[in-house]
């Protein structure tokens, strides 16, 4: 194998400054991408702070929503009204949630994320879930529902 210095010199150089490149190229990289980071959790962080001042009043509508539901729906069909609000803890993890091309998957999480408030009917036989989802449906508004027998009702 044969070699001459100035082929030798010149393949250092070209590696020093290949080297170089490469590490500028990440320096670059990494003093960006951070700020990137930072300016996603800093306006996740403005959000949950929001959520958790407005948390009591969801917390308020789900009971008057399921005080309401009690009182005007057949008392002898529900078992149990439960209601909630989303935890803080919940609602900061469904912020950081992103699709598969990995983009934020709520842009605007307060009116993006439908959840914020809930209420859960229970009822003592299968066969009231349709007479409870019709009774509901009669007084309120209903966006969504979790249970497959009331899906034709929405």
């Amino acid at each position: 194998f044969a070699c001459d210095a100035t082929a030798v010199a010149n393949s250092k150089s070209v590696w020093q400054l290949l080297t170089r490149s490469i590490l500028i190229f990440f320096i670059l990289w990494a003093t960006r991408m951070p700020a990137k980071i930072k300016s996603v959790s800093d306006e996740i962080d403005v959000v949950v702070g929001r959520y958790r001042k407005m948390r009591d009043d969801y917390k308020s509508f789900a009971k008057y929503i399921g005080d309401l539901v009690g009182s005007q729906c057949r008392k002898g069909l529900i078992h149990t009204t439960q209601f909630r609000a989303k935890t803080i803890e919940s609602f900061e993890r469904k912020c950081y949630k992103t699709n598969s091309d990995g983009k934020r998957r709520y842009r605007d999480p307060l009116s993006d994320i439908t959840d914020l408030a809930g209420v859960r009917i229970i009822v003592f036989v299968k066969e009231s879930v349709s007479t409870i989802c019709s009774e509901i449906g009669k007084i309120l508004n209903v966006r969504e529902i979790e249970d497959g027998n009331c899906s034709r009702l929405v």
